[in-house]
This record gives structure tokens, sequence and C-alpha cells, in this order.
């Protein structure tokens, strides 16, 4: 089968095609002279002025080895090959002869040619001899950079070809395929990244331009049986879809128990209980189960297992939507850290991510599946109203915040445990709540404001 994925990233620098431009001799920089990222760079442009009083004796050395060059000619050459390795031209040197005395300001000029993506230097420090300045670097090609879910790395693989609309251009799409998938995994996303090499000749490709892209993908292993998400109902701890008998003539199911490995995409793999050609109930799977009720005949689904309510709140949930609940709390978890830092742009694109997996549709039933719509909804209407700024973004938490832990009071997680915290003084004394992975107060209401004002209120398991 084949599966569509939505994956988000961002345009991205090659860095294969970043160069730095160093100092090759010590001074201080009087002059900077390209001092803003974006700026164009010509290979041999000025880029600063130094004040360099240790040439001031390998000048003076030149002068000395001048007036002695018919009797050790030697001696000159040396000299000169010696100032021109350290980035001298022989235009210089002359006019270092020619005005018979030392200098102390020279310019630097740029080793290599391109767009400007780092200033380390600032005008009025020392540098030494090696240090950079300045990082530039080709954007005729760029790297689109993905980030991609465990369960889904299953369909990616190098040489797939991905299309992807860039924020701003409304509908306008590129392609580009796949060169690089991360072998290992974000410890704090659960995500990896996938890198694909785009060419940028009209330039509308900048670095740091997120981007929504599609990918047509089939599992690594071919081989693999596969079953679709939706045909697996889950009875307790046990795994079971109903099976269409081929020898019937008209439609006849029996439900059979399967043993399922790793989910890839919308399907699971099987491990056992199912054979390649055989045909599943993957959509109304509950309908069929209940029909078999109605007409008092065996039942895949018990009374008291499955999905159903326990307790006010509560529901009991698969593994897969347990590790689904996890990966949200790991995107909301990056997204309140960066309310903490006040870092705007780090909120944004973690939004938009946490968003996207929003999106996924999970299949459960019941009371549990109203009780999830209800919550999804209500986190996705907030998102769509925010408004893009911290302040706008600390106000989508506190809605985030009490869907979520009532998402974890009802399904539970995968593993890690949380800490639910309240700040008393929150918009204007009215209170807020976030959840917190340490138990430390980190408020990303208030950022260094109050960086410590709050308390923790429980503790989730």
């Amino acid at each position: 089968p084949e599966e569509r994925l939505t994956l988000s990233g961002r345009i991205a620098v090659n860095e294969d095609a970043r160069q730095a431009i160093t100092a090759r001799f010590p001074g201080r920089i009087e002059d900077l002279k390209v001092s803003t990222e974006g700026e164009t760079v010509r290979k041999g442009q000025v880029v600063a002025q130094l004040y360099a009083p240790t040439l001031v004796a390998a000048q003076q050395e030149l002068l000395e080895a001048a007036k002695m060059q018919d009797t050790r000619p030697n001696w000159l050459a040396a000299v000169k090959a010696r100032l021109m390795q350290i980035g001298l031209t022989e235009s210089q040197i002359a006019l270092v002869l020619e005005e018979e005395k030392p200098r102390e300001y020279w310019p630097l000029f740029a080793q290599a040619a391109g767009t400007v993506v780092k200033v380390v230097a600032k005008e009025g420090g020392y540098v030494k001899e090696g240090e950079v300045l300045l990082e530039v670097a080709s954007l005729d090609q760029v790297w689109l950079e993905l980030e991609a879910f465990g369960t889904d790395l299953e369909w990616i693989d190098r040489g797939d070809e991905v299309k992807f609309t860039v924020e701003g251009q409304g509908t306008k799409a590129y392609t580009a395929k796949i060169n690089y998938v991360d072998p290992v995994l974000n410890a704090a996303t659960r995500t990896a990244t996938v890198r694909a090499t785009v060419r940028n000749a009209n330039g509308r490709l900048r670095p740091d331009l997120l981007v929504t892209a599609q990918l047509e993908a089939k599992p690594k292993d071919d081989a693999q049986l596969l079953v679709p998400k939706s045909a697996v109902l889950w009875t307790g701890k046990r795994s079971v879809v109903w099976v269409a008998d081929p020898q019937a003539e008209t439609p006849v199911y029996s439900f059979r128990e399967v043993q399922l490995g790793e989910p890839s995409g919308a399907y699971y793999a099987v491990l056992a209980g199912l054979e390649e050609g055989e045909r599943v109930v993957s959509e109304g799977a509950f309908a069929v189960d209940a029909s078999a009720q109605l007409a008092g005949k065996r039942s895949m689904m018990q009374p008291d297992v499955g999905l159903t309510a326990v307790g006010d709140h509560a529901y009991e949930a698969t593994p897969v939507f347990r590790e689904y609940v996890q990966l949200l709390v790991a995107q909301y978890l990056t997204y309140k850290d960066a309310l903490v830092q006040e870092n705007e742009g780090l909120a944004t694109s973690t939004l938009a991510k946490f968003s996207a997996l929003l999106a996924r549709e999970e299949r459960l039933t019941g009371g549990a599946a109203r009780a999830w719509k209800e919550r999804r909804a209500t986190m996705q209407e907030a998102i769509g109203a925010a408004e893009n700024s911290v302040e706008g973004y600390r106000n989508l938490l506190a809605t985030l915040s009490e869907s979520l832990y009532a998402t974890v009071k009802s399904f539970g997680l995968a593993d890690t445990g949380l800490y639910y915290q309240y700040c008393p003084m929150a918009f204007e004394d009215q209170g807020a709540f976030w959840l917190s992975k340490t138990k430390d107060i980190r408020n990303p209401y208030f950022g260094d404001a109050m960086l410590s004002c709050g308390e923790t209120r429980e503790t989730l398991n």
C-alpha cells in the first residue's frame, strides 16, 4: 500500500556550500565593511580594514631586505613570500617598498564569494590569525529540512520524491528528492530530520522559511504484511480484526486475533494471525461487531474491555494512541519552553508541527472518541484564532494546557510523567496552568520577569 505523509519543516542553508572568511593576520577591526546577513560578497572584495601593528616588524624586515637585495637577493624573495602567505598582495608589497615605510592599516579581502549567512566579527574588536569574521554560502542550492515522526520513518527512504509549498508563496509547489534521513531521533520531539537538496535559481527559497510537504511513499520493506489501522479493534490487550470468508456467496465475516508490530503511517505491521491476500473490514468494523451482538452472535468486543469509560473521565486507550498523545505533549513542551525563553520564532515553528500532528486522524470509539474530538476541536479553534506574537502565543498556551491536561488524565501517557503547574498572577491575576516535564518552576507566562512564579498542583503519571 501507499501512504501520503504530511511533513512540516523549513528551508535551510546548504552546509556543503558554506565557507568561512577568516583573518589572515591578527589585528583590530577599524572598519567592518560587511556587517549584515543577506549581503552578497565577491571573492577578493574588501570586507574589513584592520589595524595590524604585528605586521610592522615584517614590513621593516622587507625594507631592510630590499636595501641588501644586491648582496642577499634570496632574503628579499623569502620575506615577500611570507607576506604573501599571510594575505598581502604583490601590489601591496610594492607599495610598501615604494613608500619606504611600514603601514599599520591593511584591508582584509574575502577568500570566497556568496551570501553572508553569519556575521561573527564586530567593529572595534580584536581578531587572531585564522579567526572567522564572516560565513558565506551559495544559495543557488538550499536544503529542505523536514521533521518526520518515528512512526513515519518506515515509509521514507532516500530517492523518494517530495512536493512542498512555502509560506507566503500560496499554492506554488516545488519538488525535490530526499537524499538524507537522520538515523537518530531527537529525544525531545521524537522526530528525525529528512533532507532534500533543492535548486534555488530565482532566490525565492530563503533560509528559515517554513514549508509543508507531501510525500507519496511505500514502506521500505515491500515484503512486510500490513493491515490498515482502521481495521483493528482493541479489546484490552488483544487486537482483533473481522476477516471475510472468501468461499461465501454473500458477505460472511469472522473475527480473528492478530499480533501486530510497529505502526507504519496508516498501517500496522502484522506479525501473526493473517495471511497475504485475506480481506479484512477496514471501514465500519465496529458496525459489523454491533450487528453481531444484535443478532445474538458472539462479539469480539466484551462489555468490560476495550475503549469503554472507566470512572467519569478516564478511558482505556491503545498503546498507539498513548504514543500519539506522547508526541503531542513533546511538541507542546517545546512550545512552552520557547515562551519561557520568549523565543517567538521557535514558538511559531513548533506550533506548526503541533498543528500538523493534531490534524492526524486517530480512531477511537464511544465516549473516548467524543471526548478526544471535543478536545482536539478546542485546540484547533484556539490555534486558528491565535495572534502571531509572544503574548498571543501565551494566551493560546492556557487553552492548550487545559485540553492536554484533560487528554492525559483521560488516556494516560506512553511513559514520561508530567507536572501540572499554576501561576496565580497570569492574565491579570486570573491565573493559568501549564504542563512541565520538570518539577522546577519555569513560568511561560512571564519568562525572565517572573521566572519562578508558580507552584506544582499535580503530578501526572
